[in-house]
């Protein structure tokens, strides 16, 4: 009884944390380059159980079990992982020159503190530096490093990821793919790491953009919000099963313990 009490909790842990996901993925609904999480759910290892008091010593038939035996029971189940769903967004036109949005496979690539990361969202600027940077800030990778421009020129993208100050070419956006992109860690809304599950960035040579364009989140909020309403239902389910199981076991103690 007790355990099946436990076992209670652990949905209603495995569904919280399912809901925590799916209100993620809906916040991030709006923002370029979003990629959904999907949970990974795992039961606990199953154990044998045996009853109590069986004698010892009988024989085992042909196709049953050995005395005593009962069977397997799970223990419960957990989110074992959250993956990064990299499925393409649906496309908007700004009209930014500064904005794109990067054709089939690839990501680009951008520097921070804590080293390269990667990101669909091609939402880019210029800061006081003349550089291009995300709308965080952080600067997007040339293959000369850092893409600096200057003032008072106009600055725009070609398909082909050159990055152009007036008539001249300053340099080309870096494009990377990866193996396995559902293996990447996510950094940030929008910003991922590479891993040994996603295997090391290899660059795109022949990689295309789409200058004024942005990718936006593959976030679908009307399933995502079908999904937390089943979250929902499903946490009120096993909260039922243990107060439940709370309640007979109350009786056992003071009811029956009188007897």
């Amino acid at each position: 009884m007790i355990r099946g009490i436990y076992i209670s909790a652990s949905g209603m842990l495995l569904e919280q944390t399912k809901l925590d996901i799916t209100a993620n993925n809906i916040a991030g609904a709006q923002a370029p380059g979003f990629k959904k999480d999907v949970p990974v759910t795992d039961s606990f290892p199953q154990m044998l159980i045996y009853r109590t008091g069986q004698p010892a010593g009988q024989p085992v038939l042909l196709g049953t079990s050995p005395p005593g035996q009962v069977g397997t029971m799970s223990g419960g189940a957990t989110v074992s992982a959250s993956i990064p769903d990299m499925a393409r967004g649906s496309g908007k036109e700004t009209g930014n020159p500064l904005d794109v949005a990067v054709d089939g496979e690839g990501f680009l690539v951008i520097g921070t503190a804590a080293g390269e990361r990667y990101t669909r969202n091609g939402n880019l600027t210029l800061d006081a530096e003349g550089r291009l940077v995300t709308m965080d800030g952080d600067p997007v990778m040339g293959q000369s490093g850092e893409i600096v421009l200057g003032e008072g020129k106009a600055a725009r993208i070609e398909a082909d990821g050159t990055v152009y100050e007036g008539m001249q070419a300053v340099d080309k956006l870096r494009v990377v793919s990866f193996a396995n992109p559902a293996g990447m860690i996510r950094y940030s809304t929008t910003l991922f790491g590479e891993s040994d599950e996603s295997g090391p960035a290899e660059e795109m040579e022949d990689a295309r953009v789409a200058p004024g364009w942005l990718e936006m989140s593959n976030v679908n909020p009307v399933t995502e919000m079908v999904n937390m309403i089943s979250v929902m239902r499903a946490y009120e389910a096993n909260q039922k099963m243990l107060q439940s199981q709370d309640q007979t076991l109350e009786k056992a103690v003071l009811e029956v313990g009188r007897i």
